[in-house]
């Protein structure tokens, strides 16, 4: 007898012959079902999940077809024979479409580097904890998206449409788990064959790249739009890769990057005897970014981009290479997906780094090894983070907004509608504009704790924030004194980090180090002058233990 098998791979359905169950022979007219070419039919973009049986000699091919707007159903193909593997021609099997109720394809908003947010792994310095993350109390980015699909589209939070928030730390590889652990467990309370659409902002998407990667057959995507995604990297994190310097003016990169370097560093100094005398060990600000914040690798440039001597420096001769977006390109399907493309343009964004020799104490520190930046070049073609050159992929669907920057392109008007017309939410308007301070801002101060605790902050103005997240951000701080109040859910030791950030001048940190009683409140003032460059003050109040450090 002759066994035979019909499977998908990627968008079609084949089929195979065998006399034995174990050597198979493909039909050489394979694929046997393609998606109908027709923009309106229910399967136009996938047919899969192939199930024949033979009734009243006819065999009935079952299957699932999917279309451009993640919407799936049942298909019927009908034939009086059998597929032969011969050049004889085979009867064109006849489509039936028998109706099925159409399943939604679920939205999962998948967020840039630093918009997530959980203390108790952040400062502990653990990067195996990796759940728990929410949201970053101090972002408004993504909020008009959020509200328009909630709201104006009225799709349903954690039913229809979802946020997935992520710990930013963890490399590519890493991610692509996480992601789809977080896609499984959605499509569990989804009826069978259900898909998801996935949007991924900056860092956000080459998250979703690499679930897509990495589960090249089995992923639950239907469709995917990644919106300034560096998917051949960022000239802007390699001072960050090479020696800890944080040069972009990404307020949310800023702010978890100069609590981790700030904090981490701190964490993991101890005293040591050299020969016989007490030794300080401390990380450097290159070894706490690499240790503790391996991701920022997978976002090195792919493309030449350092010069010495006015020569190109060829990447593939660098020291620190992007491995992961070298050893994972796309495929010549895209992973099977629908897969857009949404960049900013004509915004100063940087191109090349000239380099030069790092000095003897610093190549004692190992830092700069592939040349210690002397000049930078910049180029109007890109959104002032990424370049288009990295965000653009040719044969997909790109769209560029000039004159809009890496915020623009998730939050303003124009880049909303492109979004929802990717969805294909026809009639669907923009929400409202939302004010976003971490974009407009010039400078912010931000004020964290590593330990449990209430935080209350009251500005001259005399307004009050809060916060029970480890952590307050106030941008575009007015000078003059606040008050900051602490009430902790535990006793004993803790560090307070104060952070300025002024777009002139950078980004510095002081540390205090305070003993803390549960549930007993203590209060600082915080002095802070315009005319001065350094961080505030702090001055104790109220009875406390209280130390400060750099």
């Amino acid at each position: 007898g002759v066994y035979h098998m019909w499977y998908h791979a990627d968008r079609d359905i084949g089929h195979a012959t065998s006399t034995d169950g174990i050597h198979w022979t493909k039909d050489p007219d394979n694929p046997v079902l393609r998606p109908d070419s027709s923009p309106a039919a229910f399967d136009n973009f996938r047919v899969a999940d192939p199930f024949v049986i033979k009734k009243d000699n006819i065999y009935y091919l079952y299957y699932a077809g999917e279309d451009r707007n993640g919407k799936s159903r049942i298909g019927l193909a009908t034939s009086e024979l059998l597929p032969t593997p011969s050049p004889t021609p085979i009867p064109t099997a006849t489509l039936t479409l028998t109706p099925s109720p159409s399943l939604f394809a679920p939205i999962i908003l998948v967020p840039g580097f630093g918009a997530s947010w959980n203390p108790r792994a952040f400062f502990s310095c653990d990067t195996g904890m990796t759940s728990g993350w929410k949201l970053a109390p101090y972002v408004s980015l993504y909020n008009r998206l959020i509200q328009t699909l909630t709201k104006n589209a009225q799709l349903q939070l954690n039913t229809d449409f979802y946020v997935y928030p992520y710990d930013f730390r963890q490399p590519l590889d890493t991610q692509s788990i996480l992601l789809k652990n977080f896609i499984d467990g959605i499509l569990t309370s989804k009826p069978p064959g259900t898909r998801v659409r996935l949007i991924g902002h900056s860092f956000g998407g080459l998250v979703m790249r690499s679930y897509l990667s990495n589960n090249p057959f089995d992923h639950k995507a239907i469709s995917a739009l990644t919106i300034g995604t560096p998917h051949q990297g960022t000239v802007m994190v390699y001072p960050m890769w090479e020696n800890g310097e944080i040069w972009t003016d990404n307020r949310l990169m800023q702010i978890a990057l100069s609590q981790l370097i700030g904090h981490c560093r701190l964490k993991n100094t101890f005293i040591s005897r050299d020969q016989g005398k007490p030794k300080i060990n401390i990380l450097t600000r290159r070894e706490t970014v690499q240790k503790f914040a391996p991701s920022i690798k997978n976002l090195l440039p792919l493309f030449d981009y350092l010069r010495e001597n006015g020569n190109i420096k060829s990447t593939a001769t660098l020291i620190h290479q992007n491995d992961w977006l070298s050893l994972h390109p796309f495929s010549s399907t895209f992973f099977g997906v629908n897969f857009s493309t949404l960049s900013g343009n004509n915004i100063e964004t940087l191109r090349f780094l000239d380099v030069t020799h790092p000095s003897q104490p610093e190549i004692r520190l190992g830092n700069w090894p592939d040349g210690k930046p002397v000049n930078k070049e910049t180029t109007l073609l890109g959104d002032g983070s990424v370049l288009g050159l990295s965000s653009i992929i040719t044969g997909t669907d790109n769209s560029i907004l000039a004159g809009s920057n890496h915020q623009d392109i998730i939050s303003k008007k124009e880049a909303i509608e492109k979004i929802l017309a990717f969805l294909h939410l026809d009639g669907v308007s923009p929400a409202s504009p939302i004010p976003l301070p971490e974009e407009t801002s010039s400078r912010f101060l931000t004020v964290a704790l590593d330990v449990p605790a209430k935080l209350e902050l009251t500005t001259p103005k005399k307004e009050i924030r809060e916060s029970e997240d480890n952590i307050l951000v106030v941008f575009d701080q007015a000078p003059g004194m606040y008050t900051l109040r602490i009430t902790p859910h535990a006793s004993g030791p803790a560090y307070l980090h104060l952070t300025l950030s002024e777009n002139q001048q950078g980004i510095s940190t002081k540390t205090y180090s305070v003993s803390l009683s549960q549930n007993k409140s203590i209060e600082y003032k915080i002095i802070y002058s315009r005319q001065t460059i350094t961080i505030p003050r702090l001055i104790p109040l109220l009875s406390s233990n209280f130390s400060g450090s750099q």
